[in-house]
């Protein structure tokens, strides 16, 4: 089973929300700068050429070269720090500069100006940032500049551009809110769908979901949803039925049988191989039986305080006879007594077949090694036996529903149902099985059991 988280449509969907929503924001932001920038700084450059152009006219057209200008002109006071101008003649000499200039020049533009203005950004006199307007004047006079500070419009901007960050987190905190409370309520009767049919995978008895409640656009996909999980239920509850029917129709008459053998006059060991084979159909008819209904999820286990010891050497007992027939020697390495948490009938079934494959098809007169013991890595039960026949590709394939292998031997070959039942009853229990070929010999181990002390 893959541990990989599964996506989350919310999740997505919020983040989708956020991502987008800040980028949308973001260019908002973007627009907006270079909107107010732009209005900003154009009705300053044009106010500050227009009144360039009528201080030049003056200066220019009325006064003569070489005049300053009067120092009762209010923009251009010493110490007002406001506004500022210069200019210079044909050979690059002042001919006139504003008293707030003092006895410093204004820096020259970067080029010379034509028809229209030039505008630059430069240090005023009195060290504040500045911004330019250079004109062309005709006459002696070649360069006219005039200045201001920028400082106070600089600061607006930055106000301005602070209050756009504060407004654009709060909308985009508002928008983030408001979209993760309308997908999660939009996504409600989602839930209660999904909800309902978990109810229903595990009491069929629950009805069917009204999908009426649904949101029109998942009303179809809703609806196709809930055909399927009620054919599924009557599929399970048909199952279910069979399950039962069946254990009842077939171990009716495995009794009667039994009964029957029992009063029929002993000839030979005719009558006790009836019986072994009567015992031998039983058992298939168990092991089909529970494989279906633990696979179906019908029967759960219960968990509990076994002692595996015990129930080791009881399956051994009851394998000796069959043992002894074959001439197979069992070496038993199992602890006078072994507490674990697990449900006593699964594990007992889980060993019985274990213990029941080795001994049906090891060779006659071969060794078989049973272990009961505690690793490191945790408690194992280990069953070991020759197997010099199996390949190691169909030691892969052990396990699987009715597998044979190829090469069988006398009693029919590794596999079947036994060992089906026992992987599916130790899912059921969270045990892994593990199957190892080695030197011709088959060993399967059991790992993932619970010691009763480590639960405490």
């Amino acid at each position: 089973m893959s541990n990989k988280r599964s996506p989350s449509l919310r999740r997505a969907l919020a983040l989708r929300l956020v991502l987008g929503g800040g980028l949308l924001l973001g260019c908002l932001f973007e627009a907006l700068d270079w909107l107010i920038d732009h209005e900003l700084y154009t009705r300053f450059d044009e106010a500050l050429t227009e009144r360039g152009r009528l201080l030049a006219t003056e200066l220019t057209g009325k006064v003569p070269p070489g005049r300053r200008v009067p120092a009762g002109w209010p923009e251009f006071r010493a110490g007002n720090h406001t506004d500022f101008f210069q200019l210079w003649d044909r050979d690059g000499g002042t001919l006139a500069r504003s008293p707030s200039s003092g006895a410093r020049d204004l820096s020259r533009p970067p080029q010379p100006p034509t028809t229209e203005a030039v505008l630059y950004d430069l240090e005023l006199p009195d060290g504040h940032r500045g911004r330019a307007a250079a004109l062309r004047v005709d006459g002696n006079a070649s360069i006219f500049v005039i200045a201001a500070e920028r400082e106070a419009l600089d600061a607006l901007e930055r106000r301005i551009h602070a209050a756009l960050i504060v407004t654009i987190g709060i909308v985009l905190v508002l928008v983030v809110s408001l979209s993760i409370t309308a997908v999660r309520r939009a996504l409600r009767p989602l839930e209660e769908f999904g909800a309902d049919a978990e109810r229903r995978s595990l009491d069929p008895a629950v009805s069917a979901y009204d999908v009426g409640g649904l949101p029109v656009e998942l009303q179809p996909m809703a609806a196709a949803l809930d055909r399927a999980f009620t054919r599924l239920t009557q599929l399970l509850l048909r199952e279910r039925r069979f399950a039962r029917d069946l254990a009842h129709e077939l171990r009716t008459p495995l009794a009667e049988m039994f009964a029957l053998v029992e009063t029929v006059p002993a000839v030979g060991a005719q009558r006790e191989a009836l019986a072994q084979a009567l015992t031998g159909m039983t058992r298939i008819v168990d092991g089909l039986l529970a494989l279906a209904r633990y696979e179906a999820g019908i029967d759960a286990p219960a968990i509990e305080p076994v002692e595996l010891a015990a129930v080791v050497r009881a399956q051994l007992n009851a394998l000796s006879a069959v043992a002894a027939q074959r001439q197979i020697v069992v070496d038993a390495a199992v602890p006078d007594e072994m507490w674990v948490m697990t449900d006593e009938l699964l594990i007992e079934r889980i060993v019985a077949n274990l213990l029941s494959n080795a001994v049906a098809h090891a060779p006659e007169g071969s060794r078989i090694e049973v272990r009961l013991e505690q690793r490191e890595t945790g408690l194992r039960f280990v069953v070991d036996n020759a197997a010099p026949d199996l390949t190691a590709a169909e030691v892969a394939r052990l396990g699987e529903r009715h597998f044979r292998s190829t090469h069988a031997s006398a009693s029919g070959g590794h596999a079947g149902l036994g060992l089906a039942l026992c992987m599916a009853l130790g899912e059921q229990l969270g045990l892994a099985m593990d199957f190892a070929l080695a030197a011709g010999r088959l060993t399967v181990t059991v790992t993932g059991l619970r010691r009763l002390d480590a639960e405490l």
